[in-house]
């Protein structure tokens, strides 16, 4: 069996998906079926960095921006069509208690968070795990100062120069540890 590296880019599919169509067969499963899937396996062994640095950041500026202003179809552009967002409150805060899929309801999500937070939120880009992210804080009046406690992380996948998945922490527990991450702003 040769190494699918060293298979000619014409032969590469079928290399691959043969023992797909194959298994299709041995369990009566339509091969068109099969080959759809076979073929949604191979892209998502996609690079996780395929986009470049300088166009994550770009991205992340302009999602940080369409977010602020509530540019509903400005977001939605960004966001590839088969995005994923999850988020973690580890049972203490409210959050999303299931992924959110597509880019419509991803970003009205979005847009429907910063609404309800809009009164002395501020956002800011970070670098966090060697990525753009950003970290938003909220405002707290004391002694009739405003004091910013950290509210939540937001990291993200890239793919075709898209956001293709969203990760967003609210868990208290996780948050205290941002301290120890290399953030740079």
């Amino acid at each position: 069996m040769s190494n699918v590296t060293t298979v000619q880019p014409s032969d590469r599919v079928r290399v691959t998906l043969e023992p797909v169509l194959t298994m299709g067969s041995i369990v009566n499963v339509i091969p068109a079926r099969s080959f759809t899937f076979g073929i949604s396996r191979v892209r998502n062994r996609r690079p996780r960095f395929e986009v470049s640095p300088h166009c994550r950041e770009q991205i992340t500026e302009q999602f940080l921006q369409a977010c602020n202003v509530g540019d509903l179809q400005g977001l939605i552009a960004l966001l590839a069509e088969d995005i994923t967002l999850w988020s973690d409150g580890g049972g203490q805060v409210t959050a999303a208690l299931k992924p959110l899929h597509g880019n419509v309801k991803v970003a009205k999500f979005l847009l429907a968070i910063r609404s309800k937070k809009l009164a002395n939120y501020v956002s800011r880009i970070a670098k966090v795990n060697d990525q753009p992210g950003i970290i938003n804080y909220i405002g707290d009046r004391v002694a009739a100062a405003l004091q910013h406690r950290l509210h939540s992380v937001m990291t993200f996948d890239f793919r075709d120069n898209r956001i293709q998945s969203v990760f967003i922490v609210v868990n208290p527990e996780k948050l205290k540890q941002l301290a120890d991450l290399n953030i740079k702003y």
